[in-house]
């Protein structure tokens, strides 16, 4: 996923160069997200909260990852000149 965002953002840094060599001006911009978690959570006796009981309340199940949560990217191109 992330060889296809880097190749997405190369693709359209290139044509925004190859368009812009034979225009007269034009403006762009990137913007972007990106929401990336990393988690740890232990079974251990020692670790326990207040939550014990075996009620089910925690989000995440025992052990350790990384969750991509959010992922956005906006490009925008404005271009100025004459063409009629």
């Amino acid at each position: 996923m992330l060889k296809r965002i880097v190749g997405f953002f190369a693709t359209i840094v290139t044509a925004n160069i190859l368009a812009t060599a034979n225009s007269y001006a034009a403006e762009s911009y990137f913007k972007g997200i990106i929401d990336l978690r990393a988690v740890s959570v232990s079974g251990d006796k020692s670790n326990q909260s207040y939550l014990v009981g075996d009620y089910g309340k925690f989000r995440y199940g025992e052990g350790s990852q990384l969750a991509l949560d959010q992922l956005g990217l906006q490009y925008h191109l404005n271009w100025q000149n004459n063409w009629s």
